[in-house]
C-alpha cells in the first residue's frame, strides 16, 4: 500500500530541539539507510517523551 517508490521518513521528538539535532539526525539516517532509498528527517518539539511504534 502507498507509494510505488520506497521512502524513509524519520521523526525525532525532543523537549528542546536545536538545528544541530536536525543535522545529527540527517547525518545518521543518511549513513544508515540503503543508498537507493530517498529519505526525510524531522525534529519536532515535544513536552513529553512518548514512544510510538508506527510500523
Amino acid at each position: 500500500p502507498g507509494d510505488r517508490r520506497p521512502h524513509l521518513h524519520v521523526t525525532l521528538r525532543l523537549p528542546d530541539p536545536t538545528p544541530a539535532d536536525h543535522h545529527r539526525l540527517d547525518t545518521l539516517v543518511a549513513a544508515a539507510r540503503p543508498a537507493h532509498m530517498p529519505y526525510t528527517v524531522e525534529v519536532v518539539a515535544s513536552a513529553v517523551a512518548e514512544r510510538t511504534t508506527d510500523r
